[in-house]
C-alpha cells in the first residue's frame, strides 16, 4: 500500500565448508585454501592462495596473495529487470565473479614497535544487483505510488591501503589501525580503530577498543525516484551503499581459570550507525518513514582459546 515500507518474511538455510593448509619451508610460508557454501538462492566457490617470505634476518615479512570466487546468484522468484515498471522474469540465475590480489609488508622496527602495510585490489564482474530491493515512486507530495527492483552496474573495481601499528609500551599494548578504501561506484571510506591492551596481574588483561568508520554514497544511491520522470540508469536504495557514519566503543575481559586450560575472554560492544539522506531524494515529504534511521547494535561475546 502506498506510505508502507514493502517487507517479507523470508527463511533460508546455508552450509559452508572452508579449508586451508599452510607449510613453513625454509624463510617461505605458501598457504592454499577453498570455500564453498550453498543457500536456497545462492552458491559460491572459490580458492586462494598466498606465499608469505621471512627476510632481513626475519625482521621483514612480505605476502601476496589472490583469490577467486565463483558465484551463482539464483533469486526464488528469478531474475527480473531492474528499474523496470514490469517485473519481467528475464533469467532463471545469473553468475558473479570475483577476483582479489593482495601484497603486504610488515616491518619490525624496534624491540617493542611493530608495523605493517597492506594493499588489496578486487575485480567483480557478473550479477552485482540485490534481487530482493526496490526503490520507491514517489510523488510530488513524496507519497510512494508504487516500487521499482534496483538496478547496478555489472562491474566493480575496488582497491583499498591498510596501515597496522603495534606498541609495546613498558607493560600495556597499543594497536590501531587505518583503513582507506575505494571504487568505481564512487564509495569512499576511512576507518580508524584502536585498541588498549592492559594486563591485570599474571592471569588477566582488560582491552578497551574504539572503532569510527565514515563512508560516501555510491553515484547510483537513491532513496526515492520521482514517479513519471526519466528512469535512470542505474539506482539502488541500499543504505550500505548510502553515506554511513559508524562509531564503536567496546572493550574486552580476560583471564585464566585455575585448573583449566587455555584463556577465557568476554567482550563487549555497542555500535551506532546513522546514515543521511542524498539530496536528490528531496522530493516533497516522505511522511510515513524515516529515510535514514539510525541502527544501534550491542554484542557480548564469551569465548575460550586453547593450545594443543
Amino acid at each position: 500500500p502506498a506510505d508502507a515500507l514493502p517487507t517479507s518474511t523470508f527463511k533460508d538455510n546455508r552450509g559452508a565448508l572452508d579449508l586451508a593448509w599452510a607449510r613453513p619451508v625454509g624463510r617461505f610460508t605458501p598457504t592454499v585454501g577453498g570455500h564453498f557454501s550453498l543457500e536456497q538462492d545462492y552458491r559460491s566457490f572459490g580458492l586462494q592462495g598466498s606465499l608469505a617470505a621471512d627476510l632481513n634476518q626475519k625482521l621483514t615479512t612480505v605476502i601476496v596473495g589472490g583469490s577467486r570466487d565463483q558465484d551463482r546468484v539464483t533469486p526464488l522468484h528469478g531474475i527480473v529487470n531492474g528499474l523496470s515498471l514490469r517485473d519481467t522474469v528475464v533469467a532463471d540465475s545469473r553468475d558473479k565473479h570475483v577476483t582479489t590480489a593482495l601484497i603486504g609488508v610488515t616491518q619490525v622496527l624496534t624491540r617493542r614497535w611493530l608495523m605493517g602495510v597492506n594493499l588489496s585490489r578486487t575485480w567483480e564482474d557478473g550479477y552485482l544487483t540485490e534481487p530482493y530491493k526496490v526503490l520507491s515512486m514517489l510523488d510530488s507530495t513524496g507519497t510512494q505510488v508504487e516500487t521499482v527492483r534496483e538496478k547496478r552496474p555489472g562491474t566493480r573495481r575496488r582497491w583499498s591501503v591498510q596501515v597496522n601499528s603495534a606498541y609495546h609500551l613498558t607493560r600495556d599494548v597499543l594497536s590501531w589501525s587505518y583503513r582507506h578504501y575505494e571504487d568505481d561506484w564512487q564509495v569512499r571510506s576511512n576507518t580508524y580503530d584502536v585498541r588498549y591492551r592492559m594486563p591485570q596481574g599474571e592471569d588477566a588483561w582488560f582491552e578497551p577498543h574504539v572503532r569510527v568508520y565514515a563512508q560516501s554514497a555510491a553515484s547510483f544511491f537513491r532513496q526515492g525516484l520521482r514517479a513519471g520522470a526519466p528512469l535512470p540508469d542505474y539506482g539502488s536504495a541500499d543504505l550500505r551503499l548510502g553515506a554511513l557514519r559508524t562509531f564503536t566503543l567496546g572493550a574486552t575481559y580476560g583471564f585464566k581459570v585455575s585448573g583449566s586450560p587455555g584463556d577465557w575472554y568476554v567482550r563487549a560492544e555497542f555500535m551506532r550507525q546513522s546514515g543521511t539522506s542524498h539530496p536528490a531524494d528531496a522530493i516533497g515529504i516522505q511522511r510515513t518513514f524515516n529515510q535514514a534511521p539510525s541502527l544501534n547494535v550491542a554484542s557480548l561475546v564469551v569465548g575460550w582459546t586453547f593450545e594443543r
